[in-house]
């Protein structure tokens, strides 16, 4: 039979790959699509497409993830992939705060130059003479 079909697995096991591999197949695909389209983010595409061929092997052969485990001194397949993911979850969540307070500090640079655009159509610049007087009366100015 196909080396790929493990017929030790369970028929849960089989329903399951039989409904997450079109899935994964379809998102490996997209992927590489977008890798060779030469996307604005191919790295992230070709990323992507790595994981999720790494996912549909997963799915079909459980017992690999059992195997590299234990090469690398994990106990279970399980823990290696609940490790990968606690990486994976703190690695974006400390990207996205960076992403998140670069554009909190240009959006704080852009409202304040709007801030004194605004200002400047207002009340724009009072002109002084050479003595460095306004020419009015102290105390009284011509803004509304």
């Amino acid at each position: 039979m196909n080396e790929w079909f493990n017929p030790a697995l369970s028929s849960s096991h089989l329903v399951f790959q039989v409904v997450t591999l079109p899935l994964v197949t379809l998102l490996f695909l997209r992927c590489v699509y977008r890798v060779i389209r030469r996307s604005r983010s191919r790295v992230g595409s070709f990323a992507g497409a790595l994981i999720w061929l790494a996912a549909g092997i997963a799915i079909l052969r459980p017992e690999v993830t059992n195997e590299l485990a234990r090469l690398l001194g994990i106990g279970r397949g399980a823990d290696l992939l609940l490790y990968l993911l606690a990486i994976a979850f703190l690695t974006s969540a400390f990207y996205f705060y960076q992403k998140f307070h670069r554009l909190e500090s240009d959006l704080t640079r852009v409202v304040r130059r709007l801030a004194v655009q605004e200002g400047l159509k207002r009340w724009p610049p009072v002109e002084r003479d050479e003595e460095g007087q306004n020419g009015s009366e102290p105390g009284i100015t011509n803004r509304d």
